[in-house]
């Protein structure tokens, strides 16, 4: 790479461009298996044998929350997390359970 003066950085996404991280940080209403036949549908090339869901390990959330902490502060409040549009855009896909209020 640097004898062909390339560079790699990192560089947000945003998660309509980003669907498989989207989904994975906000539907936390989701079972891993409810995820992965999701984005299994979304996607021919993959199967669900290819994707495996894993916990991020404590001590790089520890990690992640120290750098958080010494980050300046923010001028506004964050805002409350909503589920990714994945799932409402799915034909035939229902990412809720049943309601049970009665008529």
């Amino acid at each position: 790479m640097m004898g062909l003066k390339a560079r790699n950085y990192s560089q947000h996404m945003l998660g309509r461009d980003n669907v498989v991280t989207d989904c994975l940080s906000r539907d936390f209403h989701l079972s891993d298996a409810q995820l992965i036949t999701m984005l299994t549908s979304i996607d021919d090339s993959l199967s669900p044998d290819m994707l495996k869901i894993v916990q991020v390990p404590d001590d790089l959330i520890s990690w992640i929350s120290k750098l958080e902490q010494l980050a300046p502060d923010r001028l506004e409040s964050p805002k409350a997390p909503t589920p990714s549009a994945l799932a409402a855009g799915l034909s035939g896909w229902s990412s809720s359970s049943g309601s049970n209020t009665t008529m």
